[in-house]
């Protein structure tokens, strides 16, 4: 059911944000860096050393007064302690965002995305024992919007992403085993209204 439920979003969007009550489509890119955590995967937690993460986001304001809809698609990468193996995702996710403005040209943001992770626990020195699955993921971020000129703003924010449960990754040479994924990252970007 949550499959469907993100297939009408990401299929009725496009058609919702040509109505005429809907204003402001946007498009955002970003990156940054994540910070170093602690992650299950296979038979043990191991230490993930700071990566990066890096995507792009399609919104559209809606008729609510401050909130946006966005379809918003992301990858991280970092590697473990070791440097023998990466935790690497990408999230496709629908993101409701609601915005604040502070001063003519500042506003505060915060949204809440929910959909899916491919995360992939790669073997950096053999492809055969890399292994990846896939679930149900969910973000939060927090941030700043500075506009520069007209339709063009840049934007910091935190950003915190999570697999819901432990993905279920499976390997060629190692069979099917849990890992866990979840990042928290600075990062910036810039937003142009189209």
């Amino acid at each position: 059911m949550f499959k469907s439920a993100l297939a009408a979003i990401l299929i009725a969007l496009p058609g919702v944000a040509m109505a005429e009550e809907w204003t402001d489509v946007y498009v955002k890119v970003y990156g940054g860096g994540t910070a170093e955590d602690a992650k299950f995967a296979g038979f043990g937690t191991w230490d993930v050393q700071e990566g990066h993460l890096f995507g792009a986001a399609l919104g559209v304001a809606t008729p609510v007064p401050g909130l946006s809809i966005e379809l918003d698609l992301s990858h991280s990468s970092a590697n473990y302690a070791g440097d023998t193996n990466a935790l690497v995702a990408t999230l496709a996710t629908a993101n409701a965002v609601y915005s604040l403005p502070v001063t003519g040209n500042f506003g505060l943001y915060g949204g809440l995305g929910l959909g899916y992770a491919h995360v992939i626990d790669d073997c950096l020195s053999d492809d055969q024992y890399d292994a990846s699955g896939y679930g149900a993921a969910a973000q939060v971020f927090v941030g700043g919007e500075v506009s520069l000129v007209e339709a063009v703003s840049v934007f910091g924010e935190f950003r915190y992403q999570s697999a819901l449960d432990r993905v279920s990754a499976t390997s060629e040479g190692e069979g099917t085993f849990g890992v866990d994924y979840a990042r928290s990252a600075l990062l910036v970007g810039l937003k142009v209204s189209l």
